[in-house]
């Protein structure tokens, strides 16, 4: 987890629970996903290469029935568009 994101996350109060990684050509989220329903925090902060990986994550998280907002630092408006309007429900870009 990047410093300034779990700074953030305890400058506001919350806690980090849990840290996964993909390797950067992985495609099948399913372990880390079947982990944060596991742990069931309130939000989570993602932050992936950006692009495709962001479009297979949250569809494999909506379609896994996870729908908790989370924050992703690496979310344009051209890969949202991508995932589609129920897809980017519940995704917020922390302040900066």
């Amino acid at each position: 987890m990047l410093s300034f994101t779990k700074a953030y996350i305890e400058k506001t109060g919350g806690k980090v629970v849990g840290e996964e990684y993909l390797p950067m050509d992985g495609s099948d989220w399913t372990p880390i996903i079947s982990k944060l329903r596991h742990q069931a925090p309130m939000r989570s902060s993602r932050s992936t290469a950006g692009g495709a990986p962001n479009v297979t994550l949250t569809k494999q998280l909506r379609a896994a029935g996870v729908s908790l907002p989370y924050g992703n630092l690496a979310v344009d408006e051209g890969t949202a568009k991508s995932m589609g309007g129920d897809a980017t429900a519940s995704i917020y870009r922390p302040p900066t």
